[in-house]
């Protein structure tokens, strides 16, 4: 509902497809969204979900079915990012970096194994993950998200290579 996630939100929408927009805490965010999105004439729902836990991608997913009657895109944007720098070396944190994999690589990899049904039955699909300049070309002081997204990288190759294989219809 905020950011990346809202631009890319309003650009699908603006394309013809409905959206869920989904969030953790940022509850109004996201449904100031989902207004403008109806705004636009598309159907549009908020979602929320902890993407740290990856148990909980399912429910979002399947919520998302539900509510929308069907799922033809997966778009992951959600991320952890420390601006502070919290995740350099001097400051090295084992629970910082568990959540920054958690939500930056298993998350849309929960997401995805949870969409792949939904969207071969869609009869076509599409998933979209975001990663940046950061995976290849990392910063200092940002350890965590930069060897997160360098992993989110390597994870959308091995989907885009693993779907390929036969899965039917799936683009990543």
């Amino acid at each position: 509902g905020r950011r990346v996630g809202r631009a890319i939100a309003l650009e699908l929408a603006a394309a013809g497809d409905d959206v869920a927009v989904h969030f953790l805490r940022s509850r109004r965010d996201a449904q100031d969204v989902v207004a403008e999105i109806q705004a636009l004439g598309r159907k549009a729902v908020a979602v929320q979900g902890d993407l740290a836990r990856a148990e909980n991608a399912a429910g979002v997913i399947a919520e998302t079915d539900e509510k929308l009657g069907g799922l033809n895109v997966l778009v992951n944007s959600a991320a952890v990012f420390h601006a502070d720098g919290s995740d350099s070396l001097p400051r090295f944190d084992t629970d910082l970096w568990r959540r920054t994999f958690e939500v930056n690589v298993l998350a849309p990899a929960a997401l995805c194994h949870a969409a792949h049904p939904h969207l071969r039955a869609a009869g076509r699909g599409c998933i979209v993950n975001l990663c940046d300049i950061a995976a290849q070309r990392p910063w200092a002081d940002h350890l965590a998200y930069c060897a997160s997204k360098a992993a989110l990288a390597n994870l959308t190759r091995s989907l885009a290579r693993d779907l390929s294989r036969g899965a039917g219809g799936v683009d990543v």
